[in-house]
């Protein structure tokens, strides 16, 4: 028994062999031709040393688009890092990606401007506050009558 097909049977049968495969892998057409569209923020992070490793290998295992950047050091040691995000994507679900283990860990804080990280990078860190810090001059003051 010969079986004849013709070209719309066999168009049909590709289409629906497609269909089938893109089901499967729950992709949409776009994204399987790479013609998704995307539009990515930058995002700075800072840390204690050896966080970086641990964040970039966190964040390859997750579920979010990340592109990796590079932020230079003049000292050799960096104690910060830059990613490119889907624009998209909130600061809570960026942060799931990396773990509130690794966060606590090695202190991470995540900067969506260069101006708020800028900053962050020139603060001098103490932990006293205006108060305390005018106490402080007052007590310096008195030591300095007494002597």
């Amino acid at each position: 028994m010969k079986v004849k097909s013709t070209i719309a049977d066999i168009k049909l049968g590709v289409n629906l062999l497609a269909q089938n495969l893109k089901d499967e892998l729950h992709l949409g057409a776009e994204e399987k031709l790479g013609s998704k569209q995307m539009d990515w923020i930058t995002i700075y992070i800072k840390g204690q040393d050896g966080f970086k490793e641990e964040v970039a290998k966190r964040l390859y295992h997750s579920h979010i688009a990340y592109m990796p950047g590079y932020i230079g050091s003049s000292s050799g040691v960096a104690s910060h890092d830059m990613y490119w995000i889907d624009k998209n994507l909130d600061d809570r679900a960026f942060k799931q990606a990396i773990g509130a283990k690794t966060i606590w860990k090695y202190r991470i804080r995540v900067y969506r401007s260069l101006e708020a990280f800028v900053t962050s990078q020139n603060k001098e860190t103490t932990s006293f506050t205006d108060h305390d810090l005018e106490l402080i001059e007052e007590m310096r003051k008195g030591q300095h009558k007494i002597s």
